[in-house]
């Protein structure tokens, strides 16, 4: 399939959502488009539109949000569209959709769409910004582009030194073997193990292996030019990502590029994906002024979002199970 980038493969317009949890009136549609691998092959990809009941305007339309979401999984069921939450609900989507904004989503390339119109096999090239920076392009290919915000975010695999790091390479694995075909497992493996089992078994030099940095050169972030004022959010307890890389890429860009409009917000002490809760005030304000034709700083400046609270009184991050909040009402004794 050859058709162009961005252009609409399959549409449903108004999909059925009694099938899934989203926001009362709001309303959803689904389509499967054209976008393009790291090395530039045509893909297609599927995603999804959260409309809001009563949406904002603007003088040429609608204002609408590229929502790029975070890691749900690793093949075709993992697609957002395919959630009955949409995979992060509260977090972003359901939110900015509440606040008037359309929401338009991409599952990446590989997450909802498994298979070519041939049969080959959809690989979803994790961490591969290249291709999820296409995936997002090529969904919202028109004029008007006002900024982007980056939370948590991942820059380079080689600089990470935590336990994460190597669950992450594992997990790229196929992507590396898409844009390499000669790249096998056992290039990074002591041993032939299982894809999840595997982490362990690292090789010690793992971050040498020259598949795996030629794969970091193509797809690491950071001290790179940017199309627009850029708000990036961190927090200093990530146990995923190191913020102090996430800092120093913030500072190589600024020196590098110095009339850029770069903003960054140190977080409290929340998680990778808590972060998205705890910086919530500030993105939303952040894109509405954007929206509103505000002036942003014409250079780059940190600050540190304070907290009402103290580190012990609040959840990092959100419970993974469900129990009764309080004790019975009318429960005897004191």
């Amino acid at each position: 399939m050859h058709s162009p980038l961005g252009t609409l493969l399959k549409i449903e317009k108004d999909t059925d959502t009694t099938k899934y949890l989203i926001p009362p009136t709001a309303t959803l549609s689904r389509f499967v488009y054209q976008s393009e691998t790291v090395r530039g092959s045509k893909v297609p990809v599927s995603g999804y539109v959260l409309w809001p009941s009563s949406p904002r305007s603007q003088p040429d339309g609608y204002p609408v949000i590229a929502w790029a979401h975070g890691t749900s999984g690793f093949d075709a069921n993992a697609a957002p569209s395919h959630h009955k939450n949409l995979w992060q609900q509260f977090l972003a989507p359901y939110q900015i959709a509440l606040q008037g904004y359309v929401v338009a989503t991409t599952d990446y390339a590989g997450l909802g769409v498994q298979k070519h119109p041939s049969g080959q096999p959809i690989v979803h090239e994790y961490l591969a910004s290249p291709s999820q920076a296409k995936d997002r392009a090529a969904l919202t290919s028109v004029p008007g582009y006002l900024g982007a915000v980056a939370v948590s975010p991942y820059l380079n695999l080689l600089e990470e030194q935590n336990e994460s790091s190597r669950v992450l390479a594992v997990a790229m694995y196929p992507g590396l073997a898409s844009v390499f075909p000669e790249f096998s497992p056992g290039d990074l493996h002591t041993a032939d193990v299982a894809l999840l089992s595997g982490v362990e078994f690292l090789k010690q030099n793992w971050k040498e292996n020259t598949h795996f940095l030629h794969y970091q050169a193509l797809t690491s972030n950071g001290g790179k030019a940017i199309n627009g004022p850029l708000l990036v959010t961190h927090c200093k307890s990530d146990p995923a990502l190191s913020v102090a890389i996430v800092e120093n890429a913030v500072e190589r860009t600024a020196d590098l590029f110095p009339s850029f409009q770069i903003e960054y917000a140190s977080l409290p002490n929340v998680t990778h994906v808590a972060a998205l809760a705890a910086s919530q005030r500030l993105w939303m304000n952040w894109i509405g002024d954007r929206f509103a034709g505000r002036a942003v700083e014409a250079t780059c400046h940190s600050h540190r979002l304070a907290c009402a609270r103290p580190d012990s009184s609040r959840q990092s991050d959100q419970n993974r199970y469900l129990e009764s909040a309080t004790q019975p009402y009318h429960a005897p004794g004191p």
